[in-house]
């Protein structure tokens, strides 16, 4: 039954069609059929099916381990149009959860996805912001220090692109970019390029205002 569907089904409507084929088992099926969805390199169709198990899932655990496959799935495709609101309701889910796998996955998940962002993106405006976001909840839920020091680093590095790339001068980004190194030299006393930057950052702010 689930060979079948995987292979010709759609997953619009996979739900309805194992109420009523299986009435007492359908998320386990589902999630079965995210499975066979993946092994067969559908991962649109595995996405799809992830979306409605998230939406229907009151189990903060489940949703969260949902949630974790649906990014694992995602980096097999572009683009990711939902990225930012998955990754706020994982961090949301994390919250809520008393696993403390939950935790240790969504970390992993984030981290390489904003990562990934941050690398393979062009460095637009619009997806430096995204980037911007997702180091911000990645470091909601960053499990040890050494994850957090180079969360923050990386994100520095974003609010200082964010910065050069900013359409109209404005002192505020580069204040931000300055309180972003701030926060990674924090972290890595020892590494005085963070601090540098931040000075610079401030300079540039300062040096704004000054011509306002």
């Amino acid at each position: 039954m689930l060979d079948a569907y995987a292979d010709r089904g759609p997953p619009a409507t996979a739900r309805a069609w194992f109420a009523r084929h299986a009435p007492g088992r359908v998320d386990e099926l589902l999630h079965e059929l995210v499975r066979r969805y993946v092994a067969l390199g559908k991962f649109r169709s595995a996405t799809a099916v992830l979306y409605d198990l998230v939406a229907h899932e009151t189990d903060f655990d489940l949703r969260c381990r949902d949630l974790e496959q649906l990014f694992s799935a995602q980096r097999n495709y572009e683009p990711l149009d939902h990225v930012v609101s998955d990754a706020e309701a994982l961090v949301t889910a994390v919250a809520h959860s008393t696993s403390p796998q939950c935790r240790r996955d969504a970390d992993a998940e984030l981290g390489l996805l904003a990562w990934e962002w941050q690398r393979e993106h062009p460095w637009r405006e619009a997806d430096l912001a995204v980037a911007d976001a997702l180091w911000r909840l990645d470091l909601a839920v960053v499990t040890t220090a050494e994850r957090r020091a180079a969360a923050l680093r990386d994100r520095a590095i974003i609010r200082w692109q964010i910065a050069r790339e900013a359409r109209t001068v404005d002192a505020r980004v580069w204040t931000a970019a300055a309180e972003a190194f701030s926060a990674a030299a924090a972290t890595s006393p020892d590494d005085r390029e963070l601090s540098a930057a931040s000075a610079a950052a401030r300079v540039n702010a300062i040096v704004i205002r000054s011509r306002q």
